[in-house]
């Protein structure tokens, strides 16, 4: 017997894996897997930091605009 019929004797496995870009992490493609994970607690706090560095980096990134409109408005009134 080869090993190519051995395989198609065997059930069929998903061997579909699952990234979750916010852990940096793999799981299993499966939902139960998924939903596990999603449900955990470190995957919890780690979109909590994530929304939460979002947040400062978009306020970082209108006080840098904000600051650079003042700039630019000086500038023109001097010139």
């Amino acid at each position: 017997m080869s090993a190519s019929s051995q395989q198609r004797r065997e059930p069929w496995r998903n061997q579909e894996r699952h990234y979750c870009a916010i852990c940096n992490s793999w799981m299993g493609g499966d939902r139960q897997s998924i939903l596990l994970h999603e449900n955990g607690k470190k995957h919890k706090e780690n979109v909590e930091k994530n929304l939460q560095q979002k947040r400062i980096d978009k306020l970082n990134e209108a006080k840098a605009s904000k600051s650079l409109q003042a700039s630019l408005a000086k500038i023109k009134q001097t010139a």
